[in-house]
């Protein structure tokens, strides 16, 4: 403890030496322009469809036992800006330590239209789909300056990202359009919609990240910067107590038995819907599930203004 003490008020000595030159701290609001990897969420639990074994009316009223494919594929999570702030502290002239902090967001979304079952009648139905993951950014780097000419300064720079409070959510919409309550026996249909929310949660992910950037002073305490960096994971996140909430009744007929959704929760994790057969002998869809990892390796560049003082 006492050589760590020791150290640490050489390093702000050093600082403060260095303070009568150069200005110590940096704040630096950040634009961020940066793409996840994704490659097993974007290929297959995007395009993963729903799949179901259902009663529904033949054309003389019977009730017959009907498998159901409803997919709405989505388009790939593609890059996005995000927002953050980032300090630094120049403890050497050629060293900083930085911290960082940011958060990202990636959506995709489409809307179909495909027969679907309800209360054993084969509606023409309109589904809305939409997919949101989220996660927020905390970064903690050494920077090197390289050389510093005039009014450019360029540096190397590495460190640790953790992805934390890494949120997943789906919204599955379903708009019956041919449902009246007229054309439902013993039974008023309120509305003619239905909903299903998932939610799933990871802690956390560690990451590296190795990059570099350059900045131009406008001002002796001012300048704007440009960064470009990649970050790879150690490994990949899973995600973890899933939640499903859904508005359709008892007399839809349709059960969460019955209904296979692109993800489903095993053991606690989330896992996605790989591939489907149907069962002659049991007259249903078979469903397999396969864990779901999410690879967050990712390019980022940015834009920054820097104040120093």
């Amino acid at each position: 403890m006492k050589s760590l003490s020791a150290s640490f008020i050489m390093v702000f000595s050093i600082s403060v030496a260095y303070a009568e030159n150069e200005p110590v701290w940096g704040f630096s609001p950040v634009l961020s322009y940066s793409k996840p990897k994704l490659k097993l969420f974007n290929e297959k639990e995007l395009k993963a469809p729903i799949i179901l074994t259902a009663n529904s009316l033949d054309e003389v009223g019977n009730s017959i036992k009907t498998p159901f494919t409803f997919s709405n594929p989505l388009d790939d999570i593609e890059a996005g800006l995000s927002g953050g702030v980032e300090f630094q502290w120049r403890v050497h002239k050629n060293h900083s330590l930085v911290l960082g902090y940011s958060s990202w967001e990636g959506t995709s979304s489409g809307t179909i239209n495909a027969n679907f079952p309800l209360q054993e009648i084969l509606s023409n139905t309109i589904q809305h789909r939409k997919t949101k993951l989220s996660y927020n950014d905390f970064f903690v780097g050494w920077r090197y300056r390289l050389f510093q000419r005039n009014r450019y300064n360029f540096y190397f720079q590495a460190g640790v990202n953790e992805l934390y409070d890494i949120d997943f959510r789906e919204d599955l919409n379903f708009e019956f359009v041919d449902i009246r309550s007229d054309t439902v026996v013993g039974a008023l249909v309120s509305t003619p919609q239905r909903n299903i929310i998932v939610q799933a949660q990871s802690t956390g992910n560690m990451m590296l990240q190795f990059g570099g950037g350059g900045e131009y002073f406008l001002t002796e305490q001012f300048s704007i910067g440009f960064e470009a960096g990649y970050s790879f994971g150690l490994e990949d996140a899973t995600l973890k107590n899933q939640q499903r909430r859904w508005d359709f009744l008892a007399m839809d007929n349709i059960s969460t038995a019955a209904l296979n959704l692109p993800t489903k929760k095993v053991d606690n994790e989330t896992y996605y819907l790989s591939d489907y057969y149907y069962d002659e002998d049991e007259e249903e869809y078979i469903a397999v599930y396969e864990k779901l990892k999410l690879d967050f390796d990712s390019w980022k560049v940015m834009l920054k203004f820097t104040v120093y003082y």
